[in-house]
């Protein structure tokens, strides 16, 4: 239960910190503020529909991460200024709903983990994240990545959607056979998450920090 607690205390501290640095915010990283709550918002419903022993609150996972994965897809969309770029992270969004749908309508339906919808999830925002690192190496090659809040949302997403693609393709095998097992690789997630909220509060910090600096010049 401390685990819990605490997660929910970061994350909501993350939020406030987002909102109190609102207006300041790029839109990729306003996208990426809504991402977090809308995160947050669903893990919050889904466990208070826990302790009040709802039989099944598994629903809300497949439909919240439609948007979820969608306000992800729209910060790539609006950090990296690359035509076709834009045009193929608008036609995954169709294609990560559509496809999304069809697994909760057949093979892992609305009272089972979505693991396949995460892991398809994943290795897309995998791919934006790589895409978005590629143009600051290569295409912009800035002296101070460290200042660029983007990079450290980009290396963070990276990081925990690769982790996560391997976990949730590795739950959805263990779930038939070991739920304890499934579990132990849920925590993983869970520390992937507590991770990946950490940078997402460095990276606002970066951004409210070098902003203000360079309009103090």
């Amino acid at each position: 239960m401390w685990e819990t607690i605490l997660f929910f205390t970061f994350a909501t501290v993350c939020l406030l910190i987002y909102l109190w640095h609102w207006n300041t915010l790029t839109i990729p990283m306003k996208w990426i503020g809504i991402a977090h709550a809308i995160n947050t918002l669903t893990l919050a419903v889904g466990t208070i529909m826990t302790l009040n022993n709802v039989d099944n609150n598994l629903y809300i996972f497949h439909f919240s991460l439609l948007l979820l994965h969608t306000a992800y897809a729209l910060a790539f969309y609006f950090a990296i200024d690359h035509l076709l770029t834009r045009k193929l992270i608008l036609v995954s969004i169709g294609l990560f709903i559509t496809i999304s749908l069809i697994f909760s309508a057949t093979i892992q339906p609305l009272n089972e983990f979505n693991s396949y919808s995460r892991v398809l999830s994943n290795l897309l925002l995998a791919g934006m994240s790589l895409r978005y690192l590629y143009k600051l190496f290569v295409e912009v090659k800035l002296a101070r990545i460290e200042q660029n809040s983007f990079f450290w949302v980009s290396v963070g997403l990276l990081f925990t959607s690769v982790g996560s693609f391997f976990a949730y393709g590795l739950m959805s095998y263990l779930i038939g056979l070991s739920r304890y097992h499934a579990k132990q690789i849920y925590l993983l997630i869970d520390a992937m998450n507590f991770l990946l909220i950490g940078v997402l509060i460095v990276a606002v910090y970066v951004e409210t920090l070098f902003t203000l600096k360079r309009h103090n010049r």
